[in-house]
């Protein structure tokens, strides 16, 4: 991992954190891409101090707007000619329904929509990179994505959209891997666990109770980081694409049906609602 360029996406806090560590910890050359300057300036300096690297950088990105998406991958291809690994990790829950700038219910916006986006917008990079690695952090939670409700438009729970947005990611690995087979780049996704993050804090309800019978016996960001960062490091993953993955073993994913159509249908509404265009 020494000198590698290496993005993570959310790496303020939580999962993101624990694994900037661990990439800085192991030589690496860290970019983060998060929202709130005022923070990430205190967090680089924490792990500055904490790691004695000084290679780590910070591109602002708000993951609600496409355009801010678009201006960091600009921002980030105008200071580096490469990136030997890209970890798609923020993401958010959101009680109540609201809406980005372009119009999308904020969850799927954010956790897919705008990964999506920045991971095509860098592609070519990448693949000047190779070999080269993308983990995309999803979460076994996911469920099969009702398209007819995908944006809220029959009813709104913050639960049902996180796993909507959450298979969104994995139907996402699965394509690319596909699409980038033999170029040298693998596209994993993986699950961290059940995790005691800031991402539950706007959960209300019945899922709130359950949530606080749950997170006392979560793994840390760093006991999660810890099963994430040999996928990042170890050659034993060099050449393993294309899957699902929970401590670096496969998992089955918990869809049934026609998965090639799914797939389709996200590739084609993910391209048009980012303005990528069709395949």
């Amino acid at each position: 991992m020494k000198n590698k360029i290496i993005i993570i996406t959310g790496a303020s806090s939580g999962v993101g954190r624990a694994l900037a560590e661990g990439v800085l910890q192991r030589g690496g050359h860290l970019v983060m891409l998060t929202r709130d300057a005022e923070k990430t300036e205190a967090v680089r300096a924490e792990l500055k101090a904490k790691t004695k690297s000084d290679k780590i950088d910070f591109i602002q990105a708000d993951f609600d707007s496409f355009e801010s998406v678009r201006k960091a991958a600009e921002k980030f291809k105008s200071k580096y000619d490469r990136l030997d690994i890209l970890i798609n990790n923020a993401a958010t829950t959101n009680a109540d329904f609201l809406k980005t700038e372009n119009g999308i219910e904020l969850t799927f916006a954010v956790n897919h929509l705008a990964p999506f986006l920045l991971t095509n917008l860098l592609l070519d990079t990448i693949k000047k990179s190779a070999p080269a690695r993308i983990i995309n952090v999803a979460s076994n939670a996911h469920i099969k994505i009702d398209f007819d409700n995908l944006n809220g438009e029959k009813k709104f729970d913050p639960f049902l959209a996180y796993k909507y947005s959450k298979m969104a990611n994995i139907l996402f690995t699965f394509d690319l891997a596909e699409e980038l087979r033999g170029t040298g780049i693998t596209v994993n996704a993986v699950h961290p666990g059940v995790v005691n993050t800031a991402i539950y804090r706007q959960i209300t309800g019945i899922q709130k109770l359950f949530l606080k019978i749950i997170l006392p016996f979560a793994f840390t960001p760093e006991k999660s980081a810890s099963y994430i960062l040999p996928l990042i490091e170890s050659e034993d993953f060099a050449g393993v694409s294309g899957k699902f993955l929970y401590k670096t073993v496969p998992l089955k994913i918990k869809q049934k049906g026609d998965l090639l159509a799914d797939r389709r249908e996200l590739r084609v509404l993910s391209k048009r609602l980012t303005g990528l265009g069709y395949l």
